[in-house]
């Protein structure tokens, strides 16, 4: 949901070496474009969206990369076009109706009560950290854990996540609209079109993510039949 569109520095050196196309949709009201319709499914839309983008550039089959949050948009876009997804890989994979951290309870929450409310609790948020910086707003977001500090002094990971994240949160972009819609849709319980998903699906955490404990996505990948697991251990 932060609109992570680029990979660090290495990665995508390795790909153009390997031959190897990354495309990095941005989803809609990201980057300064227009929200969906407020009525709007929005995993519907944008799997609807993700699709018309590779049908307009000529892709008629690839996998499909994940971070967090958006694996149900993957999941999404292999139900309404089977073909045309290979195999769904998907790092740090935001889960439904995984039991969740205090902060992560109170969002859904509040998003559930009030979606204006949490628009504004975003809309804060993300002011503070133009105003702190963004560097500095991501190590509060990770809070205690190590590895994702650790992670965040890898000067090639850092300058991803600073610049890939510009279209929520940099210049004049502040996604905030977007990113509560995102939550009140992440919100439901879409663990039946989990279940349901037909494309292998490979479950990748870290062995501390605090968002979803690596017992818990291990459980959630053995009750389906196309998924596994990989746990990443602690360096």
């Amino acid at each position: 949901d932060f609109g992570l569109v680029r990979w660090p520095a290495p990665a995508e050196r390795a790909a153009r070496a390997n031959g190897l196309r990354a495309i990095a949709p941005i989803r809609a009201a990201y980057g300064g474009s227009d929200l969906h319709a407020p009525d709007a499914d929005l995993t519907r839309a944008v799997a609807l969206d993700v699709a018309a983008l590779l049908d307009h550039l000529g892709v008629s089959r690839t996998a499909v990369l994940t971070i967090g949050g958006d694996l149900r948009f993957a999941v999404g876009l292999s139900r309404i076009r089977p073909r045309l997804v290979s195999d769904i890989i998907a790092g740090a994979p935001e889960l439904p109706r995984l039991p969740v951290e205090r902060w992560r309870r109170l969002l859904d929450r509040t998003v559930r009560q009030s979606m204006p409310m949490l628009s504004f609790i975003i809309h804060a948020a993300f002011v503070q950290a133009r105003r702190s910086g963004k560097e500095d707003f991501l190590l509060v977001g990770a809070g205690g854990c190590a590895a994702d500090r650790a992670a965040l002094r890898d000067p090639d990971l850092r300058d991803a996540m600073l610049h890939g994240s510009a279209v929520c949160l940099g210049g004049s972009v502040l996604a905030h609209d977007a990113f509560a819609r995102a939550r009140l849709d992440a919100s439901r319980d879409w663990k039946p079109d989990l279940a349901a998903c037909q494309v292998p699906i490979l479950l990748i955490h870290g062995a501390e993510d605090p968002i979803a404990p690596p017992v818990l996505v291990a459980e959630v990948a053995a009750s389906l039949a196309s998924a596994r697991d990989e746990t990443i251990p602690a360096r």
